[in-house]
């Protein structure tokens, strides 16, 4: 039987990666485990790893990692921390294959904890562009780290051969992410209500927004920014709260006081995939620099205001509106959005990043590629210029 382990670090990254967790924990040619790391275990966050528990996952690890705080130095701190527990679990209980997903600190730990244990990687949404953010430096380093890639478009996959990965490691899957619409039952308006409390109105602002970590100090000025330019619209406001980045206080400490202050606005915590994309298709646009804006919304034919360098590198489908992090901007971004022209034009959008596939893709070949020298030997393939 093969064991295979995988990384959590936030409700985010197990909501993407749910439709491959479920088929590798129902299969029996699998000894599956989920290492739990990052936001699930934080008080702060929700603590969520009692809802992987609760789903019925088995849970190899809690990893502890995440030092108080939102500094440069307390971020390298938990990384640090991270290295050290997932080399200890890695040496009492060292997995066949380990699997990470894309570009955040908590999934770099654990890729590199594995490299003296001869762990093979396989790495999940790799060969993207995040140019605004550090974790384009992470993502790219897990990919030299990995001994198999799911890219999720063929964009994706070449530049992770230009990074001098061989063709036979490399897996063309999709997001697997967008396996969830195909999965999941949506709630009903009235459901979703209730789920959280309040009523939802017509054309709603759903609003996720992220620390941008190679504009360090701009956070509080950002976040500023962003918020004046919605609060030139009534519409009802929902915000969602950023991740366990380095200024990610700031923007908590903004979003609050702004709802506290404003009748239409609410904060959502925790609201876990069925709700997330249930509200993402009840929404009227999405404003932020999320990258759920660039990758799942173009299936539901949200409007995306995207703001600001965050997510610069990215594809992007017919959907995404892409503005400077400038009040003035992002109100005719919004008002764009919100036109029954553009949501009209985007309707039957082709989202670049697959069809809802990529789990069968991902487990296939997790499944039935030998574990032996080859796959852990790797060479650097030179594309030479012609």
């Amino acid at each position: 039987m093969r064991r295979i382990s995988y990384v959590t670090g936030s409700r985010a990254d197990f909501g993407i990666s749910r439709p491959i967790m479920d088929k590798l924990q129902n299969s029996k040619r699998v000894d599956f485990r989920v290492l739990v790391c990052g936001m699930h275990l934080s008080q702060t966050y929700g603590r969520t790893v009692e809802e992987i528990e609760a789903e019925g996952f088995c849970i190899g690890a809690r990893i502890p990692m995440l030092i108080d705080g939102d500094s440069a130095n307390t971020t390298a701190q938990s990384m640090a921390r991270g290295i050290e527990g997932f080399a200890n679990y890695f040496a009492k209980k060292p997995p066949d294959i380990l699997v990470v997903l894309g570009d955040r600190f908590e999934m770099y730990s654990a890729a590199i904890a594995a490299l003296p244990f001869a762990i093979p990687v396989a790495h999940i949404h790799g060969g993207e562009l995040t140019l605004g953010a550090f974790d384009d430096s992470l993502r790219h380093s897990m990919t030299k780290l990995s001994h198999l890639h799911f890219a999720a478009t063929e964009t994706y996959a070449r530049r992770i051969r230009q990074l001098g990965e061989e063709d036979w490691r490399i897996t063309v899957s999709g997001a697997p992410s967008l396996d969830n619409l195909k999965i999941l039952k949506l709630l009903s308006r009235g459901e979703l209500e209730r789920q959280l409390g309040l009523p939802l109105c017509n054309q709603l602002l759903l609003v996720t927004v992220h620390p941008a970590t190679l504009e360090p100090g701009q956070a509080r000025k950002q976040i500023r920014t962003i918020l004046d330019g919605v609060s030139t619209f009534k519409n009802q406001v929902i915000f969602t709260l950023p991740n366990a980045d380095p200024e990610n206080q700031v923007i908590f400490e903004e979003i609050g006081s702004y709802v506290n202050l404003k009748t239409n606005a609410y904060i959502c915590e925790n609201l876990g995939t069925q709700a997330y994309f249930t509200l993402m298709g009840l929404a009227g646009a999405m404003v932020g620099n999320s990258s759920s804006g660039l990758i799942e919304a173009p299936s539901l034919a949200l409007p995306v205001v995207n703001i600001g360098r965050r997510q610069d590198g990215r594809l992007r489908a017919a959907n995404i509106i892409d503005v400077d992090c400038i009040s003035s901007e992002i109100v005719i971004g919004i008002e764009k959005a919100l036109s029954a022209e553009f949501q009209s034009s985007i309707k039957n959008t082709p989202n670049p990043h697959g069809n809802g596939n990529a789990a069968v893709k991902i487990v296939d070949k997790l499944l039935t590629v030998p574990i032996d020298d080859r796959l852990l030997g790797k060479a650097f393939v030179d594309h030479l210029e012609e």
